[in-house]
């Protein structure tokens, strides 16, 4: 498994560059808990190859996007 992220802040010259990440911590209400965990184990029943994503609502103040979860199934772990 490798977990990738992207900043919340924005850089106009680069974007979004992705981060490798080592841990989460999620902070969720009970619904998006179930909503998240029925989209992992929909996309668990998927072929190698196939990419899926969710998406959902940023609490912060003013945020600019939103909260995305996007998956890739491989079948080598990376």
């Amino acid at each position: 498994m490798r977990l990738v992220g992207l900043p919340s802040s924005w850089n106009a010259g680069e974007g979004l560059v992705p981060l490798e990440i080592q841990d989460i911590g999620i902070h969720a209400t009970k619904d998006e808990l179930r909503a998240l965990a029925e989209f992992f184990a929909s996309v668990s029943h998927h072929a190698n190859g196939t990419e899926e994503s969710i998406d959902f609502g940023d609490s912060k103040p003013n945020a600019k996007t939103g909260i995305w979860f996007n998956v890739h199934i491989t079948d080598n772990g990376s």
